[in-house]
C-alpha cells in the first residue's frame, strides 16, 4: 500500500492506495460504481457490493471506506474533528459531477467542516497522459471555466488534468492547500505497480483504495 504522509499524521485512522500486489484490505466496503456522486454510508459491511454508489463515508471504528480504480481518481478525506472519513471514486465523469464536492457536502450536513479536513489525491492516470477529445475537454472548460486543466496537443486531442480538477474543487469547497496531499503516481505509466485500464483494456484489474477508522 501506498500512504500519504498528510494522512499518516492523523493516528486515528488507517488508510492506503493499493498497487496491484496488495491484498484487499480487512472489513473493507466497496460499491459497484457507475461514474457517480451517490454516496453510501454503511452500518456494517454488505454482503453483496451496492450497486449505484461512488463515495463510502462512515463515521464508524473498523469499518474500511473503500473504492476500486484503474486511472481514476481515488481521494481519501478525513475530517479531524467530527471523525468522518471517506472514501470517493473520480474519474473524468465523476469529476465533471463534482463527486468530491458532493462528498464534502454531506460531510456538512453530518456536522463537519471543510476547513477541518485532510485529503489525499491517489495515483491515477497523470495529466501528462490523460488523452481526451473535444467533447470531453469542452464539457471541461465550460464546468470549470479559466481552471488550468487542459492542454492541447493536435486538432483534435487534448490533455485533461483530473487530479488538478478534484485539488481546485477541494480548495473551493474550503479544503486549505496545505491539507491536500497528492500521490504524483501516473497508473498508466507504472505499469509494475498499477492496473491501468487505457493501457491494459478489458484484462485490467482494479487497486482498492481505503480508509478506516480505527477502533
Amino acid at each position: 500500500m501506498i500512504v500519504s504522509p498528510l494522512l499518516q499524521k492523523i493516528s486515528w485512522i488507517a488508510h492506503g492506495f493499493g498497487t496491484i500486489a496488495d491484498p484487499r484490505p480487512a472489513n473493507a466496503v466497496t460499491v459497484k460504481q457507475v461514474h457517480g456522486v451517490a454516496i453510501l454510508e454503511p452500518e456494517a459491511v454488505p454482503t453483496s457490493e451496492p450497486e449505484d454508489y461512488d463515495t463510502v463515508l462512515t463515521d464508524r471504528p473498523g469499518l474500511s471506506a473503500a473504492v476500486k480504480t484503474a486511472d481514476c481518481q481515488p481521494i481519501l478525506m478525513v475530517e479531524t474533528e467530527k471523525k468522518i472519513v471517506a472514501a470517493v471514486h473520480a474519474g473524468w465523469k465523476g469529476t465533471l459531477l463534482r463527486a468530491a464536492q458532493a462528498a464534502i457536502r454531506r460531510i456538512e450536513e453530518k456536522g463537519g467542516k471543510a476547513e477541518n479536513l485532510v485529503c489525499a489525491l491517489g495515483p491515477n492516470m497523470a495529466g501528462r497522459c490523460f488523452e481526451v477529445e473535444a467533447d470531453v475537454a469542452g464539457d471541461f472548460a465550460k464546468e470549470f471555466p479559466g481552471w488550468p486543466l487542459l492542454k492541447r496537443i493536435s486538432e483534435t486531442k487534448w490533455l485533461l488534468d483530473v487530479a488538478q480538477a478534484n485539488r481546485l474543487q477541494l480548495k473551493e469547497s474550503g479544503v486549505a492547500d496545505t491539507r491536500i496531499d497528492r500521490i504524483d503516481l501516473c497508473t498508466h505509466c507504472c505499469p509494475d505497480l498499477f492496473w491501468s485500464y487505457r493501457r491494459d483494456g478489458e484484462k485490467a484489474g482494479r487497486m482498492v483504495n481505503f480508509i478506516q477508522i480505527l477502533g
